[in-house]
């Protein structure tokens, strides 16, 4: 077979010699098969098939090697070792043809029981060649054997492009791929220690770790062999046990600094749309520019997703937003934890954020029925509404669609910005009317992409992780079980701080000059930092707090503050975890690098659950909190020590480090305040 892509004169670029590795152990008759369709490739560029017997104990193995060194002599190099598994055959054919032939620049592995066309290797070469800085080529997997199409060939695809996100959920590259030489020689090679499969999925992310990706061949002219009693079968036994000693093994990769980088970067969570601009942009940050669409390429991602869910990806949720405080973030820091807070029950319908000004943060759930005025109320508006939702206004054919969503709108939230006083009034207010007309004007393209009929080829299969899935399953892995997802915090760098501080450890003025201090020390140091007041944000201690350091986020509690509970220790009142706050804030913690709780805090009974996900947890105590007791009825030092267990450090003035030390609390967990911000660098530079 010949593919008509390519002509006896494609050279590919860049390729002085190309390996193949071949490692064998049994099925002879499919070896041969394997060899033969290796040595005889249409290809210009030299090429070499190293081929690995890996202990076989059958003698028909090696006469069949035989008889291939025989039939292409020159081309085939026949190796023999102890068994030691299918990982220390491929390490083997690779250092052997890197060792004999210095000028290989890329090796293609192909297991004994697959085959390959006689174009394929100039198609991977073609793919591999046309984009720089990728380390691999991989296929969609023209499966034969035990397949359930007709004509005995079915095409499987694991992803349209390259992927780190998906990546990290299933092995979007199959072991048949082509390698440039420059990943083996950065020292990435296969784990002998994996002997029980999906050591090529670890190979792919130890390649991935050492800054190569993968480029993918949509015509690669490789055959799979589908049977019954396949290492890929008996693999599938021992998933969970693989996977998660893999996950231990990259943790870099698996970071949650990393996940959500790469979510933002291929799969992100909203499209926000500017009413009054047009500009749409595909984000998981409101924050972050994200990648920028015309409503065109929006309508059309749209239309690509419902005509492939598992193929394509688009964001679930559509954000209109109109007005300079939602539009231009004139309000930066509770940008994020309006997201937050607006996205923490279910999104069944359309949802409306109105936002004014006031002399505090506040929210409150207001009557759906009145959505209509509170559109043209509201000094700012951001709509979030489903896709699935257009998907039903398709249906319904409504001539103005925007006034059709606000009818069906589920939960309307009025929120009151301090920050908005600050902002000059927007002079492009409009009513509601010209509103609903620009969310029309955006809703029609996607109403019109919903109404298209998918289309399916018959012959070829998505097999590779679905974003939505991906999507899902690494929320649960960041987030547990908590319901706050999707989660809009993401860290670039691990330089992310929660500054955590309750009300009454601002009660007066050198309290709030105290706190002020401590976090423009950390500020200085280049740490990004957010800041959770505990309780009522109509707290007047909220402002204070506010304007104590320059916050990158301020995370906003609607919740209301429940009775206290308590428990008794050495004389004291310790505060416990409140199961109505649990997931919230737990959720508000795995957003950052770093949790310190300044004082007496609800996130203090949280703090050992922080600890142990891997965020640096501190406390800290001033001295100025053990002098006035700012928490009435509970003794600072006391508390401090029932929970020195749950930090990895404590940051103390003097006289607060001598009673601490009193206290029976180890002077290696202490450290000035003044080294605070050092000793968090250093950690988190690890």
């Amino acid at each position: 077979m010949r593919s008509p892509l390519l002509t006896d004169n494609d050279v590919p670029s860049g390729f002085r010699r190309i390996g193949v590795v071949v490692p064998v152990y049994g099925h002879s008759r499919f070896a041969v098969e394997a060899v033969k369709s290796a040595c005889e490739q249409m290809l210009a560029t030299p090429h070499v098939v190293a081929v690995v017997d890996d202990g076989c104990p059958n003698p028909e193995t090696q006469h069949a090697l035989t008889a291939c060194r025989a039939r292409y002599p020159g081309r085939v190099i026949s190796l023999r070792q102890r068994n030691g598994g299918l990982s220390a055959a491929r390490n083997t054919g690779v250092r052997t043809l890197l060792g004999l032939f210095p000028d290989t620049d890329a090796i293609f592995f192909l297991d004994a029981d697959n085959r390959l066309e006689n174009y394929a290797l100039a198609a991977y070469a073609a793919a591999l060649g046309a984009e720089d800085g990728a380390g691999w080529a991989f296929p969609d997997v023209h499966a034969f054997g035990l397949t359930p199409m007709v004509d005995g060939v079915d095409v499987r695809e694991t992803t349209l492009a390259d992927s780190a996100l998906r990546h990290r959920r299933g092995n979007i590259s199959e072991a048949g791929s082509l390698v440039r030489s420059e990943v083996f020689r950065a020292g990435v090679f296969y784990d002998e220690t994996m002997k029980f499969g999906l050591e090529d999925w670890d190979f792919w992310l130890s390649a991935r770790e050492a800054g190569f990706h993968g480029v993918r061949v949509t015509d690669p002219g490789f055959l799979y062999r589908v049977r019954p009693e396949s290492m890929v079968a008996q693999s599938r036994r021992q998933t969970d046990e693989i996977m998660a000693g893999m996950q231990r093994k990259h943790s870099d990769l698996f970071a949650r600094s990393a996940i959500l980088a790469d979510e933002h970067e291929e799969a992100p969570r909203f499209l926000m749309a500017d009413l009054e601009t047009g500009e749409i942009r595909a984000t998981s940050d409101p924050l972050l520019p994200g990648r920028t669409l015309t409503l065109r390429e929006a309508a059309t991602l749209f239309e690509k997703h419902l005509s492939g869910i598992h193929e394509h990806d688009v964001p679930p949720v559509l954000v209109a937003h109109h007005g300079r405080a939602a539009a231009d973030m004139e309000s930066p820091q509770h940008l994020r934890s309006l997201f937050f807070e607006a996205l923490a029950e279910p999104l069944s319908g359309p949802h409306i954020l109105s936002i004014r000004a006031a002399d505090h943060a506040s929210r409150f759930v207001g009557d759906t029925r009145r959505a209509r005025k509170d559109i043209e109320a509201a000094e700012a508006l951001i709509a979030l509404i489903p896709l699935n939702e257009l998907s039903r206004l398709a249906f319904e054919r409504p001539k103005r669609p925007g006034l059709a969503l606000v009818r069906d709108v589920t939960r309307v939230e009025h929120w009151s910005l301090p920050t908005l006083e600050q902002v000059p009034p927007f002079q492009g207010h409009v009513g509601h009317k010209r509103r609903i007309a620009r969310l029309s004007a955006l809703l029609r393209p996607f109403t019109r992409a919903s109404q298209a009929r998918p289309l399916h080829h018959a012959s070829r299969f998505y097999r590779g992780p679905i974003v939505k899935d991906v999507r899902e399953l690494m929320a649960d892995d960041l987030c547990g079980y908590a319901p706050f997802k999707p989660f809009p915090f993401i860290a670039r760098g691990r330089e992310r701080c929660l500054v955590a501080v309750a009300p009454a450890s601002l009660a007066d003025e050198a309290l709030q000059d105290a706190f002020g201090r401590f976090c423009e020390r950390l500020s200085r140091a280049g740490l990004r930092l957010s800041l959770a007041l505990d309780g009522q944000t109509a707290n007047p201690a909220f402002a204070r707090a506010a304007r104590a350091a320059d916050f990158e986020n301020i995370l906003l509690d609607p919740v209301p503050a429940p009775p206290p509970s308590d428990f008794g220790f050495m004389g004291s009142d310790i505060p416990v975890q409140d199961p109505s706050k649990h997931a919230r804030l737990m959720a508000l913690a795995r957003g950052h690098d770093a949790l310190i709780t300044f004082g007496i805090t609800d996130f203090l009974p949280f703090a050992g659950e922080a600890k142990g996900d891997k965020i640096f947890t501190i406390l800290a105590l001033d001295d100025i909190l053990v002098e006035r007791d700012a928490v009435r009825g509970r003794d600072p030092v006391t508390v401090t020590a029932a929970y020195e267990h749950a930090h990895h450090v404590i940051a103390a003035g003097v006289k607060a480090r001598k009673a601490l030390a009193n206290c029976g609390v180890p002077s290696s967990r202490l450290v000035p305040t003044e080294a605070l911000a050092f000793t968090i660098k250093s950690r988190l530079a690890r």
